[in-house]
């Protein structure tokens, strides 16, 4: 065989003599269950429920332990829970010297434990987590010899055994009724992931001896003395079953460990546990070679929930290929050691009703993670995304069971997700958004393909969702020309929930005075608004002033640098004349305003040494006057006054292209206008509808002359 098997577990009494028992009068060679004898005796039908045990002194602390006894009966049997309970076959014993209690286990019509092959196919390993006892009293599973279970004292527990009752006579004068060894397994600290009194530990082997589940089953099976674990057992070929802890690799140097399988259905069965001691760890060391490898396999649990920690420093390579975690409920982490020459590997792997998975460091890709259940640790989120960072993660899938989150932030930073799809998460700001941000802090979420996740802001946390994906205009005429210079403006459907359009514009904030450079709204700023290069129109009235923004925070667009000059005396109502006025940050569309009179106006083109304007609002004129561009022209009045911001509002370039970095948050339609007229050639309106979607926007305008304006 390739790999050592070692019990961890804490011997309570071999069964190789008869000191310290009492029922059992014969030492048996045959069947037994491990080492040179288990203690036997018949038991008669008319003998009714009898208790066998060993005595320990001093008592047991078994209060959150496991613990494990290998019992066998060859009689005829009753149920293994019959109405009255005293007729039940075959149950675990313990009494700490007051309250004796009998815990059914197995009968004609249940084996709990049992072996279908090898040397000690007829013994079954009784188990219960003493962290249990009330839920079996619950379900009415203990008979009480005298006592009672809410009387047990678990810290003092000085005789463990089995009871019987038989319906038939042992064969020619021999015996009916055998115990062997006993144990009981120190799981009370998860957080000890040594466990030095806890579970069985795996190693051995080296490149291409690897161990597999079939050595362990081998093992487990054994009647050699120390073996006859009780842990592990085969269903069929490549289908298992697990009762313990499983512990592979060496936290000390001891030994290089190498473990190898595949095309496996590993299930923790539905014993009296609690969900707290069932579990499978990978450990590692700096001086040995350790190495983990399952691919295609399914690793699940029939009811209690398995802790995976694979997460020790140390262990050189780790890989799951195409392994489901199916029910298990616990938290999965996995290593942070990035030292060199390790290998950390999770891929296409399914996760399905447990609790928090923590990547760590490892390559997390093409993972399905679904239905995470949060009833255990209540982890805020099916992935953790803690300082570790999400760099390695690529290709995932969520599915929402209707609740909780996909991904727990915990550090501030700026994140990409690379290719994540979210299924059935709710909206934003709500107990199922796909993003929990609980970091205290900004957290920045670059998309790169897949979807803009929903997110919700724990207390001091903020989050900016960036998908950019492109959203582009060619504009040509009929003849398939392209068309410089054609203004597109883009914006949202009027139906569309979002603010910042023509069905629902942004209202007024405070503090919007004349001369700010600046403009406040009374909402938050929708996500996918353009971050910079972008329009503000504000409207008061039946007027409309338009403003070009540098950037937008929460709820404030800030302008462009302010530009100021002074008419050289020459201007009209409708020019300005200044030398060089056309190399100063002033378009087409622009808000323009008469410092000097408190007019405005807005520019209509620019050329080298003069602006054109509408004229005047308050029809003054320009000569000699001072002017600013990038300020408030008005005062607008919080909550009354409104406020549109398209998503795109510019002009097509020499090769009839416009094009916008759009922040996708989500499919979103919108409105497309288009309008070109020069002094020789007059364009009709083009307007279409379209939508946005995680590819973007493409569209080719085809313009035809008016002819006749034009």
């Amino acid at each position: 065989m390739a790999v050592t098997t070692v019990d961890r577990r804490t011997l309570i009494n071999d069964a190789d003599a008869l000191t310290g028992w009492t029922g059992p009068t014969v030492l048996v060679s045959s069947p037994r269950a491990e080492g040179t004898n288990c203690v036997g005796d018949e038991i008669s039908p008319t003998a009714g429920l009898t208790e066998w045990y060993y005595t320990s002194s001093p008592a047991l602390d078994l209060d959150g332990h496991l613990l494990y006894i290998q019992s066998y009966t060859n009689a005829l049997q009753n149920g293994w829970k019959e109405a009255t309970l005293t007729d039940s076959s075959h149950m675990l014993y313990m009494s700490d010297g007051t309250n004796h209690l009998g815990l059914c286990q197995a009968g004609n019509d249940r084996d709990v434990f049992k072996h279908s092959g090898g040397g000690q196919v007829q013994f079954q390993s009784l188990l219960i987590d003493l962290d249990y006892l009330s839920a079996k009293d619950a379900n009415g599973e203990i008979h009480e010899f005298g006592g009672t279970v809410g009387a047990f004292v678990k810290t003092s527990v000085d005789r463990t055994g089995s009871a019987f009752h038989t319906e038939s006579k042992a064969l020619g004068g021999g015996q009916n009724c055998f115990i062997d060894i006993m144990r009981y397994d120190q799981t009370d600290a998860l957080g000890n992931s040594t466990g030095s009194n806890s579970g069985i530990f795996i190693y051995g082997g080296g490149s291409g001896t690897e161990g597999n589940f079939d050595e362990l089953i081998a093992d487990d099976i054994s009647i050699s003395a120390d073996n006859g674990y009780g842990i592990i057992r085969e269903y069929t070929a490549g289908s298992y079953g697990c009762q313990g802890r499983l512990k592979f690799g060496t936290v000390n140097p001891i030994s290089d460990a190498y473990f190898l399988d595949s095309n496996f259905v590993l299930t923790f069965e539905n014993r009296d546990v609690n969900d707290d001691k069932y579990a499978i760890f990978v450990f590692g060391n700096a001086i040995d070679t350790n190495y983990f490898n399952l691919s295609n396999g399914t690793i699940t649990s029939a009811g209690p929930g398995v802790t995976c920690d694979f997460s020790s420093s140390g262990t050189n390579t780790l890989i799951f290929d195409t392994v489901s975690f199916i029910g298990l409920r616990r938290r999965i982490s996995f290593p942070t050691d990035t030292s060199t020459g390790t290998t950390h590997d999770i891929l296409s792997c399914t996760f399905d009703d447990c609790d928090q998975i923590d990547p760590g460091t490892a390559d997390f890709q093409g993972c399905t993670i679904s239905n995470y259940d949060d009833g255990i640790s209540t982890g805020n989120g099916a992935v953790l995304l803690d300082s570790d960072g999400a760099t390695n993660w690529q290709d995932l899938v969520f599915n929402s069971r209707g609740s909780g989150h996909a991904i727990y932030i915990t550090t501030p930073g700026t994140y990409t997700f690379n290719n994540f799809t979210y299924n059935n998460y709710g909206a934003s700001e709500t107990t199922g958004s796909a993003v929990y941000n609980n970091s205290g802090g900004a957290v920045t979420i670059n998309v790169s393909g897949g979807d803009s996740p929903s997110y919700r802001n724990g207390t001091g946390s903020s989050t900016s969702i960036v998908n950019t994906q492109t959203v582009e205009v060619y504009v040509k005429d009929t003849g398939l020309n392209n068309i410089e210079g054609a203004r597109v403006y883009i914006n949202k459907q009027p139906a569309d929930s979002d603010y910042g359009h023509s069905g629902n514009p942004y209202t007024s904030g405070a503090g919007n005075g004349i001369g700010t450079g600046s403009y406040t709204v009374s909402q938050a700023i929708e996500g996918d608004t353009p971050g910079s290069d972008g329009w503000i129109e504000a409207r008061q009235g039946n007027t409309q002033q338009a403003y070009r923004y540098a950037s937008w925070d929460g709820n404030t667009f800030t302008f462009n640098s302010e530009v100021t000059g002074t008419d050289n005396g020459t201007g009209t109502s409708t020019v300005i004349y200044e030398t060089g006025i056309g190399s100063k940050d002033i378009e087409e569309g622009d808000t323009i305003r008469n410092t000097t009179d408190g007019q405005w106006a807005m520019v209509q083109s620019v050329s080298a040494n003069s602006v054109t304007t509408t004229k005047l609002s308050g029809g003054a004129s320009w000569a000699g006057d001072n002017y600013s561009v990038h300020t408030l022209a008005k005062t607008y009045v919080e909550g009354v006054d409104t406020a549109i911001v398209p998503l795109l509002n510019k002009d097509t370039n020499a090769s009839g292209y416009v094009s916008l970095d759009y922040n996708y948050l989500g499919d979103k339609d919108i409105k497309i206008r288009i309008r070109k007229s020069t002094e020789t050639v007059k364009y009709l309106p083009y307007e279409t509808s379209g939508q946005i979607t995680n590819n973007g926007f493409s569209l080719t305008a085809l313009l035809t002359a008016d002819t006749i304006i034009g």
